[in-house]
């Protein structure tokens, strides 16, 4: 039989798609079949590459395990639906880097996902001789909106999901997930988590610096930051709270379900006011392609948690009375955002201190959601639609 490799190497279509790298090795192993078959030599087999699959390279002495082109539903994190920060990429960078220092601060340095929106996104370095380095990811940050709801006493949630749980639920929280697979743990992680009492991230569970072709290889297994939502990538570990996949929040966000974490009675968390995000721990054996992204685990999903009535923010400054003021002025961040606000009394805070505040109540609504949410915006006047209040969440054991 006449074997001409060339022409079953074409025919078999082994290719890249556009804007997608092979690794190095899988490079080498296709240019060395090649080569065989202009020698002449038939090799055992020819090893045929789609998208999706892995394929174990390499001889005995040198094993090396690479991937192909990955397919649509593996990289589901890139495809991006609404997101909570600036649409211009400059304005983005500007967004984290001074209204979200708790993830340096709280999460380890944990950094929002990259997509990948044209191929300029990812920077050459064509002197390089591995991936590490070789290409750099430069695509806008993506914070994918985090969407909730809240009913008042006596009132039910208005975007019901009816495969949820059984039981009563005031309150979800809801998070735009793709399919099951690619990620070892997602988790959800709230300021108010890192701000209490004896906090500390251990070893084993700080993020992990990437910026490679494929995610770091951990060694630590399932631990990471956070309330864990799924482990070792489809074991759900409440199902009395997680619902996967969950119901509609407003519109459709393909190739991404919804997936759900109910907030019972009883519940003492989460504090109005804090940021709440999902974390996203890769897989990492066997790799995928994961387009350069600059920690793991990081931050794919996320929003602020407000009610009707309340919100939280960080102490800043005191500031002197103003005029015939009686009171102190302080500054406070609130959605990360600094603005100025006067206390309800004499009670004093300090800097560093999270305070409640108390905003004006529409009388006549039922419930509340992320429709509702009002982004504020850095101000150096006194904001008289709220203040600054000595009054906690929750009354012990709940709402």
């Amino acid at each position: 039989m006449n074997f001409d490799l060339e022409k079953i190497l074409s025919k078999a279509s082994i290719t890249i798609p556009k804007g997608v790298m092979p690794t190095s090795g899988l490079t080498q192993r296709i240019n060395q079949l090649r080569n065989l078959s202009r020698e002449g030599l038939r090799p055992n087999s020819v090893t045929m590459i789609d998208p999706g699959d892995f394929a174990r390279l390499g001889g005995k002495n040198t094993p090396d395990i690479q991937i192909s082109a990955p397919i649509a539903s593996d990289i589901w994190y890139l495809w991006k639906t609404k997101s909570i920060l600036p649409e211009d990429p400059e304005d983005s960078e500007e967004f984290v880097t001074e209204r979200m220092t708790f993830l340096e601060e709280l999460f380890g340095g944990i950094k929002p996902l990259r997509t990948v929106n044209q191929r300029k996104d990812l920077l050459l370095y064509p002197e390089s001789w591995s991936s590490k380095g070789f290409f750099e990811n430069n695509g806008p940050y993506c914070i994918k909106e985090m969407r909730y709801e809240m009913a008042f006493e006596g009132k039910s949630i208005l975007n019901v999901s009816h495969g949820q749980p059984e039981g009563f639920f005031p309150a979800f929280l809801a998070f735009p997930v793709g399919q099951l697979g690619v990620m070892r743990v997602l988790s959800i992680m709230s300021e108010s988590m890192a701000e209490a009492e004896g906090f500390e991230i251990e070893d084993d569970f700080k993020p992990v610096t990437g910026g490679e072709f494929f995610p770091p290889v951990h060694t630590n297994g399932n631990r990471c930051l956070g309330l864990h939502l799924y482990e070792n990538c489809y074991q759900k570990k409440d199902p009395g709270r997680v619902e996967y996949p969950a119901g509609k929040c407003g519109d459709d966000v393909l190739p991404h379900l919804w997936m759900r974490y109910y907030i019972k009675p009883e519940d003492t968390w989460p504090v109005p006011g804090e940021f709440i995000g999902l974390l996203c721990k890769p897989l990492s054996v066997p790799p995928h392609v994961w387009w350069f992204q600059e920690t793991s685990p990081l931050l794919t999903v996320g929003n602020w948690f407000e009610t009707s009535c309340y919100t939280s923010g960080i102490i800043t400054e005191i500031m002197e009375p103003q005029g015939e003021e009686a009171f102190s002025r302080y500054k406070i961040k609130v959605q990360g955002a600094e603005i100025v606000l006067a206390p309800s009394d004499f009670y004093e805070y300090a800097v560093g201190e999270r305070v409640t505040v108390i905003r004006s109540m529409d009388a006549d609504i039922q419930g509340f959601s992320w429709l509702d949410l009002v982004a504020l915006e850095a101000s150096g006047d006194l904001n008289l639609t709220m203040f600054i209040a000595p009054v906690s969440f929750y009354s012990e054991g709940g709402v």
